[in-house]
């Protein structure tokens, strides 16, 4: 009797994720909430690329995601409209720009 109670417990998580309904079509898709924001993950390449566009517009040629001092930062190259080439680079958790430098 124990292991099918401890099945059960371990599973309501996933069966309560089942139950959410689905959005309405004129919704949009759904946000998240802090709560359901994982500090430890990154967030997702379409956000960084909003954020990089607002901070400085042009063409992004090249997106790598590396550690840096225990800190994950997306690190972009993006070519400007005038032709220069710009390095920023955004932490993944917050999406704060941390360096924008022309090279």
């Amino acid at each position: 009797m124990r292991p099918v109670v401890i099945a059960l417990l371990a599973a309501a998580p996933l069966f309560a994720a089942c139950e959410r309904p689905s959005p309405r079509a004129d919704e949009g898709p759904p946000v998240a909430t802090p709560a359901q924001v994982s500090p430890t993950q990154p967030l997702p390449l379409a956000r960084i690329l909003e954020i990089a566009a607002r901070a400085t517009p042009g063409e992004v040629v090249k997106v790598e995601l590396e550690t840096e001092h225990d800190a994950l930062v997306y690190e972009l190259k993006i070519v400007t409209d005038s032709g220069r080439l710009i390095e920023l680079q955004i932490d993944a958790r917050t999406g704060v720009v941390l360096k924008r430098e022309a090279e």
